[in-house]
């Protein structure tokens, strides 16, 4: 069982927080080194990310005393952001980019680690902003995962709405926190969690919230692809492009004669002019496979 304290650190006189874990000799010894692991693993990848602003710092290890384990970070004090949501209304483009930016500097570290370690439960609870500078911070670390290709994690981890579909499944990789970032930037610019497929489509986030420009709504949308490899490569991509304020990242023609390299915002290839589809998004009527920013069914010229 485990435990939250927020202490004051004597030497500093600062606040500090106090994680503990009970080894309760009644649970199965399977389900205590589970909870061990966690625990043993958030520390490890706190310590790896100590010069990182949008990660709390790791204070004090990891100590044990009888069947105890403690270890102190750094103390929070703030609103994470569904509070901040629920309670103060929705956030602005410039904040969502903002904080999308850190959390991608800290991503950027874990997923460059070999193997790359995977968050796996990034949502608006593990987004802190701090009062004193309104700088984030990412929170629990706890069931983040080294990832080797063809190693299969536990199946169901994450928060419905934010989790990706491959990760359900037990395949999470760094794309996977990259839909979870997109989801939660959608909820901070809309207050909904887009759980449903008509709301990852082209156009569902501005008539939630009409502020929203095309090319912030565009950069979300595509990392919200079902398929990993329709999202962008990886987090330090969705950085730059978040910095940028537009989409600059290019996908391939798939007239295979053709291959030219487009600006994903281009809906039929700049030299052959052949659609340029996206293999998650699917026409209901026809089931071809339609580009991004489409209107019309290329195939069928059904609304979509």
């Amino acid at each position: 069982m485990g435990r939250v304290y927020v202490a004051t650190d004597q030497n500093t006189r600062s606040d500090v927080v106090v994680k503990e874990l009970l080894e309760e000799q009644g649970r199965p010894h399977d389900a205590r080194q589970t909870f061990l692991d966690h625990f043993l693993n958030e520390a490890k990848v706190l310590e790896s990310l100590k010069m990182v602003r949008s990660v709390p710092s790791l204070i004090k290890g990891v100590t044990q005393e009888g069947p105890r384990h403690y270890f102190v970070m750094e103390y929070i004090d703030g609103e994470d952001v569904s509070e901040i949501v629920t309670g103060k209304g929705l956030l602005d483009s410039r904040k969502v980019i903002e904080y999308g930016i850190s959390v991608c500097e800290a991503l950027e570290i874990i997923h460059a680690r070999n193997p790359p370690i995977v968050h796996r439960d990034i949502k608006p609870d593990n987004l802190k902003i701090r009062k004193s500078d309104g700088s984030l911070a990412l929170l629990d670390f706890g069931i983040a995962r080294s990832v080797r290709e063809g190693t299969n994690l536990t199946k169901g981890v994450g928060t419905k709405g934010y989790v990706a579909p491959e990760q359900k499944e037990g395949d999470a990789e760094p794309r996977s926190d990259l839909y979870s970032l997109a989801a939660t930037m959608y909820y901070m610019l809309s207050g909904s969690v887009p759980d449903d497929p008509q709301q990852r489509m082209q156009g569902a986030l501005r008539r939630l919230n009409p502020k929203v420009e095309v090319d912030l709504e565009e950069i979300i949308l595509s990392n919200l692809n079902e398929n990993p490899q329709e999202r962008y490569n990886s987090a330090s991509e969705l950085s730059h492009d978040l910095k940028q304020g537009k989409m600059t990242q290019t996908i391939g023609c798939p007239n295979k004669n053709c291959l030219t390299p487009n600006n994903r915002r281009m809906i039929y290839c700049v030299k052959c002019a052949t659609p340029l589809i996206n293999k998650s998004r699917q026409c209901i009527k026809c089931s071809s496979f339609i580009p991004f920013r489409v209107k019309f069914c290329p195939t069928c010229g059904n609304q979509v």
